[in-house]
């Protein structure tokens, strides 16, 4: 059940942004040992982004899951952040990563809360 969502102003062709986001779902999933098959993944190419007075060539990513371990945040910080400036070559300072904590009563699949 966790979600990232990358947003970025950097193009990838079909393929590349394919292998981007199973890359960073899979680091995801592992790290929350959870099961790759409830990861979701998107990409929202956006066509202008500016950061700190410059524009272009950066990110920023969500992470969103029923019960987000503290103690895991950093280690998701660091691979995700090497990941997506890998993935669409952006520095690495140029890439904000947020994380939500999100109540069980507050997301649901096929129709259901998970709490």
């Amino acid at each position: 059940m966790p979600y990232v969502l990358i947003q970025t102003d950097v193009k990838l062709d079909p393929v590349h942004q394919k292998q981007a986001l199973n890359k960073i779902s899979q680091r995801v999933a592992k790290t929350l040992g959870k099961p790759a098959k409830y990861m979701m993944c998107a990409l929202a190419p956006l066509e202008a982004i500016s950061f700190g007075e410059t524009e272009g060539k950066s990110a920023f990513v969500e992470v969103m899951a029923i019960g987000l371990p503290r103690e895991k945040i950093q280690e998701l910080a660091t691979g995700i952040c090497e990941l997506v400036a890998e993935s669409f070559c952006l520095e690495p300072s140029r890439v904000y990563v947020v994380f939500r904590d999100v109540l069980a009563t507050h997301w649901a699949w096929n129709g259901k809360t998970f709490g």
